[in-house]
């Protein structure tokens, strides 16, 4: 009697196109089939001539980031991160404090932002960390993604910062909390030897996009937009 019938069907990969108009079934997904599918995304996006789809794809993207930092199992302290438990901001007039959580990633897409291609790295040697600082009333918050990368064939590491997410409430701006937080995310890349950080400026609106570019800018990195990305970039010096 055979028992060849009764093998356990190989599950399907899930399929871009079944959650782009859908990404609340995401939340159905492993995080690894979740970080696939944002590689792949991603991967499309280079793709595409400027457009509808390219800017739908570019908010399924920002969703799918979204996801995975709040999907990602944080503890408070990780020895191979050197960041505070806590920091301090000033909101006005007021004393904010901010908490902090590390976690463990898988994913090194993000550094594709800036030439470093995920298929040439030694993930036995390379290390990725989502990092979240948030005001305890959540009216501002910055994700950060700490990478520690070794390239297949190579010995030398190298470490990147990359901010995924920062984000003020209305009610505060204006108070120079963006620019506090964008001094914490560079205390953290000098304190991890980081030799850059960079992010991808998506602005609210248009009147919002020359304010956030010139807040980068003020705070020494250097903004370019390419086929309608606005990337800002912040070399390091290394000790």
């Amino acid at each position: 009697m055979g028992f060849e019938s009764w093998k356990e069907t190989p599950k399907e990969e899930p399929k871009l196109e079944d959650y782009l108009d859908n990404p609340e079934k995401l939340k159905e997904l492993s995080q690894e089939e979740i970080e696939r599918l944002l590689d792949q995304a991603q991967a499309m996006l280079f793709e595409m001539e400027p457009g509808p789809m390219k800017n739908k794809y570019r908010c399924f993207i920002q969703i799918i980031k979204g996801i995975l930092l709040t999907s990602t199992s944080f503890v408070r302290d990780d020895s191979s991160v050197q960041v505070a438990s806590s920091y301090e901001i000033k909101i006005g007039e007021t004393k904010a404090r901010l908490e902090t959580k590390v976690g463990k990633s898988r994913s090194f897409n993000d550094l594709g932002l800036v030439g470093v291609q995920s298929l040439g790295i030694d993930r036995q040697q390379s290390v990725a960390f989502t990092i979240n600082i948030t005001e305890k009333a959540q009216q501002c918050w910055i994700n950060l993604r700490l990478f520690k990368v070794v390239q297949r064939g190579e010995e030398t590491e190298k470490r990147y910062l990359y901010i995924a997410d920062r984000y003020v409430v209305p009610t505060i701006r204006g108070t120079k909390v963006g620019e506090q937080l964008l001094q914490i995310a560079t205390e953290i890349a000098k304190a991890n030897n980081c030799e850059l950080i960079f992010a991808t400026l998506i602005p609210e609106d248009f009147e919002n996009k020359s304010k956030l570019e010139a807040g980068h800018k003020k705070a020494g990195y250097e903004v370019s937009e390419n086929d309608g990305r606005v990337m800002a970039i912040k070399k390091l010096s290394q000790k």
